[in-house]
């Protein structure tokens, strides 16, 4: 009789809570979804969703600021499994959307009616945080949707909640948000549906719209400029008031080359975050994360941890068209495995990793120097010290004093264990070899396929005579690039000589850019928190770098604007020399004489000289 009225009391719950009536955009989400390619509600359908927030303030708030759908699941997830399992709150804002061709009619989560794939990408997000958020799905959690207004655009939000009181979502929640600016090439920075993040950053005029405008009867209207994006997201970190924010690497180096070069995208996402009042005022609490640039570093996570990151991504793939990356050995060193083994990788940014024109100190207080035969030794820091450049290339190039006219790398003599290390030109060090340094260890790594086809990592040590060798890479001696000195003060008026051409930096009678005799008027410049500036016509205008540079853009002038990133130089002086590099701030890439901008190497090309 007990277990009747049991029975019959759970029937009852069933039926009652059957009856109860979401409201509109609302749905109980009770097992992984499948593959749809229906689009969610428009904005005029869902409208704007309020949040009854106080679980989450009197718990951990994190916000995942990320470039693409699934990039938090590549290159951050465990801390996100985490944190959502011990309880977080977590706010995940997609700063791109879609992709930047039109994907196959056959892709998951297709349809005519979304060009750009916007909903599918999104889909797969869902999917794996209703995962984590329902702990594996052992209970139920309740979808809502959302469009808000955000600093006047408009702005999709998916709420992911344990608890629903009427209308209000409530209790643990994971929210996704997504700005939607159009998804650019993994190799640049160009995109088939609009103009990119990385055309904001370079010219602050830029407009660029949300991808969800392309999607039928959603009419969404943004126009967003670099500040526009920038204050919308320091509003919405200002309404949560996260306790860390979790995004990706500001520092890379972009064009996806299967090593170091990232996409172009991941470095904009973090950009933004830098740039923000919060990771101003909070520095310690933005944790940066490498992305591609895992492929240089060895696994640092267990198998277990990496066969959680294959399910989320196999889980997010069902519903997002491209490469899942999942491979049967998550953490395999074998040379064929691609990607090298991401799932079994997590490591956070730094500014360290790469480094230009700069010398190399050991832990000894010593610096690399060359002899006369280009053997390099160990010898006390100072004007002869030899100054390395690491950037995006496998080389790390350096400035050979007893020849300035090609371009030196550090080279070992063989790829073993007490192998002497010699300056040779680039185009001799042998293929499928490459240096590192890893800013994690504080050790120059020297990368190679071994004879078992096995990625392998010798390190820059020292022998007992101080000459420069590779060692095992727990032996070697730990390595610190050597922060430079200011070259310039604020406003003080130069011109820029390049040491290869002989001629200045200069603007020509129509405002652009040239190189002229030193002598000639349009080669003062002054410099003034990064900007290179001249007045022309009355009007203040900036030196202006191209999206990335790359070779593929020359540099431009543009009216003066004080958050314009593209207006921003570093003037680094090449250490034991009276020469400098011209850069665009936070990009390892060098201004040459022909006024395009290429990977640094610190050679005559790229030498400058500032005359007072």
């Amino acid at each position: 009789m007990l277990k009747s009225i049991i029975t019959l009391s759970l029937l009852l719950a069933g039926f009652a809570a059957q009856a109860v009536t979401l409201p509109t955009g609302t749905t109980v989400i009770s097992q992984l979804p499948s593959a749809s390619n229906n689009a969610d509600l428009s904005p005029s359908e869902a409208g704007a969703r309020n949040i009854n927030f106080s679980y989450c303030l009197k718990n951990e708030r994190k916000l995942i600021v990320i470039a693409h759908a699934d990039d938090d699941r590549y290159f951050m997830g465990d801390d996100i499994r985490n944190a959502i399992s011990n309880g977080a709150c977590v706010k995940i804002i997609h700063i791109n959307a879609g992709f930047d061709i039109l994907p196959p009619k056959d892709a998951n989560s297709y349809s005519v009616d979304d060009p750009y794939y916007y909903q599918g990408r999104i889909n797969g997000a869902k999917a794996v945080y209703s995962d984590f958020l329902s702990r594996g799905f052992e209970k139920s959690i309740y979808q809502t949707e959302s469009w808000d207004t955000v600093n006047g655009n408009t702005i999709q939000r998916y709420i992911l909640s344990t608890e629903l009181n009427g209308k209000l979502p409530q209790g643990q929640m994971v929210e996704i948000q997504i700005f939607g600016l159009p998804n650019s090439s993994n190799v640049v920075s160009s995109s088939g549906s609009g103009k990119t993040i990385s055309h904001l950053y370079t010219d602050h005029s830029e407009t660029t719209l949300n991808v969800a405008n392309h999607v039928a009867n959603y009419q969404v209207t943004n126009e967003y400029t670099w500040d526009n994006v920038l204050s919308t997201l320091d509003l919405i970190i200002s309404w949560m008031n996260p306790t860390e924010i979790l995004t990706l690497d500001p520092w890379g180096v972009p064009g996806d080359d299967g090593f170091e070069g990232q996409h172009p995208d991941h470095i904009m996402a973090a950009r933004i975050v830098q740039s923000t009042a919060y990771a101003s005022q909070n520095p310690n609490k933005v944790k940066y994360f490498k992305t591609y640039n895992v492929n240089t570093f060895s696994p640092n996570l267990s198998t277990e941890t990496a066969e959680k990151t294959n399910t989320d991504v196999a889980n997010h793939f069902q519903h997002d068209w491209g490469s899942s990356f999942v491979t049967d050995s998550a953490c395999s060193e074998d040379a064929a495995t691609n990607p090298t083994s991401w799932a079994c990788k997590q490591y956070q940014a730094t500014p360290k990793e790469y480094f230009v024109a700069k010398n190399i100190e050991n832990s000894a207080g010593q610096c690399l120097s060359v002899t006369n035969n280009n053997a390099v030794t160990w010898e006390a820091c100072g004007a002869s010290s030899l100054a390395v450049t690491m950037t995006k290339p496998r080389y790390a190039f350096v400035v050979n004093p007893n020849d300035t006219t090609k371009t030196w790398v550090l080279s070992p003599s063989s790829n073993e264990q007490g192998a002497q290390i010699n300056l040779i030109p680039y185009l001799d060090m042998p293929q499928n070899t490459r240096w590192h340094f890893n800013d994690a260890t504080q050790k120059m790594e020297f990368l190679f396929t071994n004879n078992d086809q096995k990625r392998e990592a010798l390190c820059l040590g020292s022998s007992s005579d101080n000459t420069a060798v590779l060692e095992m890479c727990s032996e070697a001696v730990n390595t610190t690039p050597a922060d430079g000195s200011a070259v310039l003060a604020s406003n003080e008026q130069f011109s820029l000589k390049n040491e290869k051409s002989g001629q200045c930096l200069a603007l020509d009678s129509n405002g652009q850019v040239t190189m002229v005799n030193c002598q000639s008027n349009g080669t003062l410049w002054k410099f003034n928190h990064g900007e290179l500036s001249q007045s022309f016509n009355g009007q203040e205008v900036c030196l202006n770098s191209p999206t990335f540079g790359g070779g593929v853009a020359k540099i431009t002038t543009k009216e003066c604007h004080s958050t314009s990133q593209g207006q921003r130089f570093d003037i680094r002086t090449i250490e034991g020399t009276s020469l400098q590099l011209v850069t665009p701030i936070n990009d390892n890439v060098c201004l040459e004489s022909d006024l395009n901008l290429y990977p640094c190497h610190g050679y005559q090309v790229q030498q400058w000289r500032v005359q007072r």
